[in-house]
This record gives structure tokens, sequence and C-alpha cells, in this order.
């Protein structure tokens, strides 16, 4: 037989043992687990592969290793077990991220001269959006917030900052230092996250639950990524978890999930690339994301505060945000209900999202902000969006301004007055009024 690179390979020498030749064995055993027939390339393709896993997994195993005893031990054990049963113990959970208690009361701006202030998570709903052109001052408005609650829950509260237009936010040395926020800048650096992870992998039925979710939420971020693409990337996840079990990282990355998807496409079935071969092949050549055995990898995201530059970005941006979105609402949906205790909730991270317009305006991609936005509330999270224009909130399917407690109008243009009817529940005279005295300056902003 030949490998991919043409040079000879001799199975005899590496299955035979006692006399007997196993390499029909093995060559079963590959052929039962991908269900098909191969031929002699195929079956030294997959080979090669399942040898490769094996030895990661030992590289892995041993790595922490101090003595020949230890060696012998863990060898003797994997005689008797075998790779896949070597431990009996559960994949680590992530710890549940602490809540901040306190009372975060906000000054928003000045009127007659004396500061005006709200409290913050004392509302029904704490979300915020802010819109008005550019220029206007909604970004220095978030951040002037953000300080404010970092430096009040004494750095408790955290928050995720998807920074879209110039890394304008990432750049700020003050903002940075002021809110002792992590800035990780894409794609120079990669994000030390998997978006795989937080899954009993002990289970089977969470592990079919989770690529199944995990697919059709891909569906539903890109626009052409068909019923077909999504069976496609379910089984190529499902593979990769089955590849990844018994490791001490248990969970696939992109770097499996391309091997995955290139076997079933490219060795397996001849098939054309497509959307999701791009979309894979984008994400692992930029480095989007780190590999799962990275040290630095992060266990949760809700525990920390970071500025995610994507500017540098062109495609990946708003498939990145989607990702790192949808890892911030499966881990915060992990976690119990923050308490309210007189009439405060308590607060563990804010979502904060420049140009929120890209999501806003897709209908695949603001179905994840419409789910943060009903569901995480409970979880003592909060969602800020910042947007150009009023009309970006207003939905055909979702009024986003409904659920939205503070709202604040930044310079904004001649169509903000319907927005402030709804908004704020003015007729059309008080809002055409309001907006001509109030919305001409630079200074317009109210609370709702």
């Amino acid at each position: 037989m030949r490998g991919e690179d043409g040079r000879a390979i001799d199975t005899q020498q590496i299955f035979s043992g006692g006399g007997t030749n196993y390499t029909p064995l093995f060559r079963a055993l590959i052929v039962q687990r991908h269900n098909r027939a191969l031929s002699d390339e195929e079956f030294l393709h997959l080979l090669k592969a399942h040898v490769d896993h094996g030895f990661a997994l030992i590289k892995n195993d041993t790595s922490g290793f101090k003595s020949e005893d230890d060696y012998i031990d863990y060898l003797v054990e994997l005689t008797r077990k075998g790779l896949e049963q070597r431990t009996e113990e559960s994949a680590p959970m992530i710890e549940t991220t602490p809540a901040f208690g306190g009372l975060l009361k906000l000054q928003i701006g000045w009127e007659n001269d004396a500061p005006v202030s709200v409290e913050f998570n004392r509302r029904t709903n704490n979300y915020l959006a802010v819109t008005g052109k550019p220029g206007s001052g909604k970004t220095q408005f978030v951040k002037d917030l953000l300080a404010q609650i970092r430096q009040q829950s004494d750095f408790a509260v955290n928050f995720i900052f998807f920074d879209y237009a110039k890394g304008d936010v990432a750049d700020d040395a003050d903002f940075v230092e002021a809110t002792r926020a992590e800035v990780v800048r894409l794609p120079e650096s990669s994000l030390p996250l998997n978006p795989f992870a937080r899954v009993n992998v002990n289970s089977e039925t969470a592990v079919k639950g989770a690529a199944q979710g995990f697919a059709e939420f891909m569906e539903s971020g890109v626009k052409t990524l068909g019923n077909l693409q999504k069976r496609r990337l379910n089984d190529a996840i499902l593979g990769g978890f089955e590849m990844m079990h018994g490791t001490p990282s248990p969970f696939p990355d992109f770097e499996i999930l391309r091997q995955e998807i290139d076997t079933q496409y490219f060795i397996l079935n001849n098939w054309k690339p497509d959307t999701l071969t791009e979309i894979v092949r984008q994400l692992t050549d930029f480095k989007i994301f780190s590999k799962s055995d990275d040290a630095k990898m992060w266990n949760s995201l809700t525990d920390r505060t970071v500025i995610i530059d994507l500017h540098g970005l062109t495609v990946l941006r708003e498939m990145t945000a989607f990702l790192v979105l949808n890892a911030l609402y499966r881990e915060l949906m992990t976690m119990p209900d923050t308490n309210v205790s007189d009439g405060v909730r308590e607060m563990r991270t804010i979502i904060v999202i420049d140009e929120a317009h890209h999501f806003l305006k897709d209908k695949r991609r603001n179905a994840i902000l419409e789910r943060l936005i009903r569901e995480i509330r409970s979880k003592g999270a909060s969602v800020f969006l910042m947007s150009q224009s009023p009309d970006d909130y207003e939905q055909q399917d979702f009024d986003f301004a409904e659920l939205l407690e503070f709202i604040f109008l930044l310079q904004s243009n001649a169509g903000a007055t319907k927005f402030l009817q709804n908004a704020f529940g003015l007729s059309l005279p008080q809002a055409k009024k309001y907006f001509i005295r109030n919305c001409q300056s630079a200074d317009c902003s109210r609370r709702q």
C-alpha cells in the first residue's frame, strides 16, 4: 500500500505480531467505524488519523510524568482498559460566576447643574440602547457607564465589549486601565475560547443535543448554509466529540472540526467545497479561536472583562461575534438565577455590542440578540446596544425597544420622531416638539 505522499507503507510490518497479520482486523474496525467500504488510500489516511489521535492522547496523559514508574503504571492500565476507558473521571465543569449584590447607581448626565442618576440594577430589564449619528458620543457615553459599573462593584461585574468600529475602544488606554479590561485583537491574536465547550461529554444525549443545537445555530447565522450543510456539520461535530473523548480537553475545536469535515468531503465522499467548508477554512486559517489544548484557554466568559477588537476582520466579524454570543448565551443558561433583594438584582456581566445594526438588520443574526434579551436577565446579565439609527431597533418580527429599559438618543435624524413616540409613549406633536427642541443640540439624551 502507498500513503498520500506516494511512499510505500508496509502494513504487514506495522500489524504483524506472533506470526499473524492483523491488517484485515484493523481494516474491518475502521470500515465499521466509518460505515462504508474503503479504498487502500482511504484506509491508510484514516488509519494514520486514528494512530495520530492515539499518540496525541498518550502524549497528553503522560506530559506530567516524572519517573519511569509513572510510565509503567500508565502502560499497565492502558493494556487493561484501552485508551477510551483509561479514566472514569467526569470532565470538569465550569464553575458558576459569582454575582455582585450591591446597588449600582449610575450618573447619566446633568440637569440644571445637578447630577442625574439611575439605579441600574433595580429595573425589571436593565438593558440599554444608545442611538445617534457618528460623532455624537455614543461610545464615550457607554464607556463612562461601564467604568462606573466596574468601580462601584469593586470590579466584580464584568463585561464583554465587541469593538466593531476602528478599534478605538481597545486603543483607549485610560478606559482599559480604569476597567481593568483585557484586550484581544483579531486576527493578530486568537480568542482563547472553545465555542464547543460546556457540554456534559459523559452523556451521549447531551453531546447529540449540543451538536444539533450548534448546527442549527450556525444555519440561523449563515445565509447560504442550508439543511444539507447543517446535517453534515452535525455529523462532523459528533465525530469531533468522539475523537476528543477521554482527553484532558474533551471538546472538539475548529481544527478538529475541519479534520472531520475534510474527511467527509474530500476523503470519503468526494463532495465539492461549499459554504460550510469555506467558513471552517477561514476560521482555522485565521486562527480566530485557539486550539482546545491551549494552556491559556478561558474556562469561562462571564468571569472576565474583555474588549474584543473585531475591526481588523472583514467577512468574519459577524461570524466571530455570533459564535461568542452563542457561547455566552449557553454559559449563562447553565447558571442559576441571581437573587433579587429589595428590588435589586445581583449582577454578573454585561454584553456590549458596538455597531449593533450589523445584527439588528439581519433576520438570521438578530435571533441570537432576541434570545439573549428575552432570557438572560434572570442570570444577572445585561445587554448594551449602540447603533446609528433608532429604526434599527424596530424590526418586522421583533421590536427590540420594547424590552430595553434605558434608551438614549444622541443627535439623531428626523426619523427619530417615530421612535420617540414608541419608546417614550409620546404623541406625534410631543415627539416632534421634543426632537426640535432638544435633539438638534450636541447633547440629546433621555431615559425611558
